[in-house]
């Protein structure tokens, strides 16, 4: 088998793929390795026989679309992140660099290491792939024949990069036993938008006990964190905002977690099989993905919207990354529901998530 391997490097590629990814899927004590899989798997066959590489060229290709992909990512977060907002994360990073560089000068010169094998245990801390080519790049000016030089920074890359993966999921798990940190008691706490991370349903409601209130000072008496979506009174069939007063009979669409449903529906009435929701003749929806930079992070009832949508428009139900959230917040007093553009405001493409707007006949 390592013959085959030695004489078919793409094959090797694929295996150590084929093998790592997925490994990393694989989830233990609620961590899984991800993609860093890979790289273990890689270390483990490379150690079978000193003649298991591949090609500089797709080490090389491996490196450039890695760099890309992460620029084209974090690129423009990375300088915003220089105003007051990124003071302290960028502090963080650079303590952490520091202190870094300070255990690895101490190793080196505590076990008498070789520099270019110092660097190698320093880049693999902090698992910087780039800070490694760039050794390599430096040591192929400096020194191209030596081999020793060479090799050291992969070598100590390969023994400090484990521990810099898994002594990071290690010192999560510690700090969380320790200070008994529990993520779901302090996000239902806050009750930031999206910070907690509850499947969303949808339910149609039949109104049975017509509250003498409007809907907002209902969800504000009663804490309900849901978004009322279409509202059907006989025949006639609107969006539910705020100010509307439901009255025994009406048909109403809510959004939200399953338990505030059930608190919903216990106070208006009962559930309905009526397909409200599918129902498009008169009311559409979009779903907008959101790329403007200019309002990423911003709540909805923040943004700058034009008219329609100041004079009343219409729930929005935000995702985020895969996960739901009514609304994007609870509406309390103080602070407006998000409202939905009308339909051609949609098709201008305005960055809200997913809104339900009038259909224009």
């Amino acid at each position: 088998m390592i013959e085959l391997l030695l004489h078919n490097p793409l094959l090797l590629l694929f295996v150590v793929i084929g093998i790592g990814y997925p490994l990393g899927r694989v989830r233990v004590a609620g961590s899984s390795l991800g993609v860093a899989a890979v790289l273990f798997v890689g270390i483990a066959i490379g150690a079978l026989h000193p003649d298991l590489k591949l090609p500089e060229i797709i080490y090389l290709l491996g490196l450039v679309l890695f760099v890309y992909t992460i620029g084209l990512s974090s690129g423009p977060s990375f300088f915003r992140s220089f105003g007051p907002r990124g003071l302290k994360s960028n502090l963080l990073v650079l303590g952490m660099l520091a202190l870094g560089l300070g255990l690895t000068l101490a190793a080196q010169r505590v076990l008498g290491l070789r520099p270019t094998l110092a660097g190698g245990l320093f880049a693999g801390s902090l698992t910087n792939t780039p800070a490694l080519a760039a050794e390599l790049e430096f040591l192929k000016l400096r020194a191209p024949h030596d081999a020793q030089a060479l090799a050291d920074p992969v070598v100590g890359y390969s023994i400090s990069y484990p521990l810099g993966v898994i002594g990071v999921l290690l010192a999560i798990a510690l700090t969380q036993r320790l200070w008994k940190v529990d993520y779901r008691a302090e996000a239902e706490r806050t009750r930031e938008p999206g910070s907690v991370n509850q499947p969303l349903e949808t339910r149609v409601v039949k109104v049975l006990r017509a509250p003498d209130e409007p809907l907002g000072a209902l969800m504000q008496r009663l804490g309900w964190d849901v978004v009322f979506g279409r509202h059907q009174r006989g025949s006639e069939l609107d969006i539910a905002d705020l100010s509307t007063r439901l009255q025994p009979g009406d048909l109403v669409t809510v959004v939200g977690p399953a338990q505030e449903l059930d608190e919903v529906t216990a106070g208006l009435g009962e559930v309905s099989q009526e397909p409200l929701a599918h129902d498009r003749s008169v009311l559409d929806y979009r779903r907008i993905f959101v790329s403007n930079p200019e309002v990423v992070g911003r709540r909805l009832a923040e943004l700058e919207a034009p008219g329609p949508l100041q004079r009343g428009g219409h729930p929005v139900a935000a995702r985020r990354r895969g996960h739901a959230r009514p609304g994007g917040h609870r509406a309390r007093a103080g602070r407006p529901a998000p409202r939905a553009h009308p339909a051609r405001q949609a098709r201008r493409g305005q960055p809200l998530s997913r809104r339900l707007v009038p259909r224009h006949q």
